[in-house]
């Protein structure tokens, strides 16, 4: 179960880190449903986290 905790955090942090880098350096816009996308990723790896702890 950690090889997958672990790579769902990896995975939401690289989407996360993509996204604000093209926004930032790449001038490519991000729309709030987007936005809401990436915060959807990060919760859900957050909610898999948290409810696997006993």
């Amino acid at each position: 179960m950690l090889i997958g905790v672990a790579y769902g955090i990896w995975s939401a942090v690289g989407v996360a880190a993509i996204a604000i880098i093209g926004a930032l350096f790449l001038d490519e816009r991000l729309t709030l449903i987007q936005v809401g996308g990436i915060a959807l990723v990060i919760i859900g790896v957050l909610a898999l986290e948290l409810g696997g702890q006993h």
